[in-house]
């Protein structure tokens, strides 16, 4: 017993500390594995969401359609490609393979950097550093979920130890200095900000060796171009948009509020506080579900238009509408309300009006469910008429076609069932006959007779 308890005072007696180290990054792996096993992250579920779309025909244009651009626009393919590769294994088996290769390639980059590290300068006070890194439990986490941070944190140690291996008084070595060239194009698949640190690693060794400007210099920066290129020519290719990564809504210096009944003054504290605070209002009945259409119409203001930040808060509410395919427009706070008001009686009272449609329908003999479905698919081709051509022209039914007879069967009809409907009836009748319609005076004077 007292043998193995002196077995690491030994190792590094013997001048083995490299050997040592091993079993502590290993060790600790191994225990960390059984401590933390695979963890689910929230953040994880769109990094899945991401390898299922670019494993899928017409994915990707899905994925970033709507909302999906601005949220998921500085999301790189190496965690979704590794997830993907990962999927094609047994449910059971899919989130210990991804702990174990994980956790197999932290290892291996820590042990590697040490050996390194400790070559150049040696010195036993390096395992203590490494055995801190360790046994760190934010460090050990990572490596049991699906994110970033694991691999980019061993590409980026693999890396740094390649460019120590290849520092002034080192021998040349071309394949190292290949891998290092590798290692920025897969870097930047995970963080591209992280494949210019890399880059920055090449850059420091070549400058180091006297290489300023240089043919190796230039393989450096057509690396670094090469991976920060690749995924977003490749979704150009796949959904004929091209963008870099970007933070999307986390550059969003702005709060916006999503409140039913809005009200400035529950803005007050945010406004106080530095804040550029504004609306984002999309012309659109949203379901939680759908994502906002194309073309839709977004009412944006900053509510502090004097405010030293409105300008660029605006700006910036216009460029994210634009990036979600949608068409920004202002409307101040004074015209809010009226704002509002039009897309409910264009929206939500349609409802309304739908609802009488159905109910006389069923007083006909037609099924509920099929009443509210085929006037709902009616309710549809009006609107798809009215985004097609102006509403004059998009118009149709007995008002469209000068019809007197039918309007005033309608409304007999009405006026023996149902008064109030009868009276609603000629109201927005009155306003397609005389706002709507291209009708001439003599025409509508009729239209208008056959409502009394």
């Amino acid at each position: 017993m007292r043998q193995a308890w002196l077995a690491p005072a030994a190792m590094l007696a013997d001048g083995h500390p490299v050997a040592l180290l091993a079993a502590i990054v290993v060790g600790t792996h191994v225990y960390a594995i059984w401590a933390f096993g695979a963890t689910f992250w929230v953040d994880s579920l769109a990094y899945v969401r991401l390898g299922q779309a670019i494993g899928s025909v017409g994915g990707l244009e899905a994925f970033y359609s709507g909302t999906g651009r601005w949220l998921y626009g500085h999301l790189q393919p190496g965690v979704p490609l590794t997830w993907l590769a990962l999927s094609s294994l047994p449910d059971a088996w899919q989130w210990p393979v991804l702990v174990v290769f994980q956790r197999a390639v932290a290892a291996a980059a820590a042990i590697y950097v040490f050996r390194v590290v400790q070559s150049a300068w040696p010195s036993r006070w390096h395992l203590l550093a490494a055995a801190v890194l360790c046994f760190l439990p934010f460090y050990q986490a990572f490596h049991a979920a699906l994110l970033t941070e694991s691999l980019t944190g061993s590409l980026l140690l693999f890396a740094f130890g390649l460019a120590l291996d290849l520092r002034p008084g080192r021998v040349w070595s071309s394949w190292r200095m290949g891998l290092l060239l590798a290692v920025i194009v897969v870097t930047c698949q995970f963080r591209s900000y992280y494949g210019l640190v890399v880059a920055g690693y090449a850059g420091w060794v070549l400058v180091a060796r006297g290489e300023f400007v240089s043919l190796r210099q230039c393989a450096v920066v057509a690396a670094l171009a090469a991976g920060v290129m690749a995924f977003p020519m490749y979704r150009l290719a796949a959904t004929g948009t091209f963008f870099f990564p970007d933070g999307g809504f986390n550059n969003l210096l702005c709060a916006l509020r999503a409140n039913p009944k809005p009200s400035a003054a529950a803005l007050a504290p945010l406004v106080a506080s530095g804040c550029t605070v504004g609306t984002f209002h999309p012309l659109a009945s949203l379901d939680g579900t759908h994502a906002i259409p194309k073309g839709t119409f977004i009412a944006i203001d900053t509510l502090d238009a004097r405010g030293p930040n409105a300008r660029a808060g605006a700006k910036q509410l216009a460029a994210i509408a634009k990036r979600m395919k949608l068409v920004p427009g202002t409307v101040t706070e004074g015209d809010r309300v009226r704002y509002h008001a039009g897309a409910v009686v264009a929206g939500n009272l349609a409802t309304a009006l739908l609802h009488e449609g159905v109910e006389l329908l069923v007083r006909s003999g037609v099924a509920r469910d099929v009443a509210r479905v085929s006037l709902a698919r009616l309710l549809l081709s009006t609107a798809q008429n009215a985004i097609a051509r102006p509403l004059a022209e998009a118009l149709t039914g007995p008002v469209a076609r000068g019809d007197v007879a039918t309007i005033a069967g309608h409304v007999a009809l009405l006026d023996r069932e149902d008064a109030t409907l009868a009276a609603l009836y000629r109201a927005l009748s009155t306003v397609l006959i005389d706002d709507v319609s291209a009708h001439a005076p003599t025409i509508r004077k009729r239209l208008r007779a056959s409502l009394r």
